[in-house]
């Protein structure tokens, strides 16, 4: 995209739901080999997007007068789902109600006025454990996973915001916006 910038817009879970998730894509890692995202950090994705460095500061002043508005919110994970398409297993994010509240308020970011280009936000939110994993892979992580239950809580005080650093190739943190204007 030239001189666009890639940005990730996440729900950040606690440490210990994060320490969790990356051992168990340790132990999907060696079971099953490398799949897409086995490396990244776990995180529920709101949105991402690209935009010019000259539209950042006004796209960020936007993003935080909206999220300013939202107050915390629980976050509810119970049990596992999957995209057969992309072959990908996740941890489900119950309370959906909760999250529409925050993907409407960053709609704007949709429209071409707002700067933002290439606008993707996920269908359903979830915490990704795997994707791209082979067909039968696949298909045995589910079967096992369906006969499982987790749950897990936390309560989401703020939207943090990666961008992406195309010389180390991974994103890096870029600003953490409190809901509610509530000051870090």
């Amino acid at each position: 995209m030239g001189n666009s910038q890639l940005f990730l817009n996440i729900i950040s879970p606690p440490d210990d739901l994060k320490v969790l998730v990356s051992k168990t894509k340790r132990v999907l890692l060696n079971r099953y080999g490398a799949y897409k995202y086995f490396g990244s950090i776990a995180h529920i994705t709101v949105n991402t997007f690209f935009a010019r460095k000259e539209d950042e500061a006004r796209i960020y002043d936007r993003i935080k007068s909206k999220v300013g508005k939202i107050e915390p919110m629980e976050v509810a994970i119970r049990g596992f789902g999957y995209f057969p398409n992309t072959r990908t297993v996740f941890m489900k994010v119950d309370n959906k109600q909760e999250f529409s509240v925050l993907t409407k308020e960053l709609s704007f970011l949709k429209s071409r006025d707002s700067g933002a280009r290439k606008f993707f936000s996920p269908c359903e939110p979830h915490l990704t454990l795997a994707s791209r994993l082979k067909n039968d892979d696949f298909k045995q992580l589910k079967y096992e996973l369906d006969a499982k239950s987790f749950e897990y809580n936390f309560e989401a005080d703020s939207l943090t915001v990666l961008k992406y650093d195309y010389e180390r190739s991974r994103y890096g943190l870029f600003e953490e916006i409190p809901f509610g204007n509530k000051v870090n």
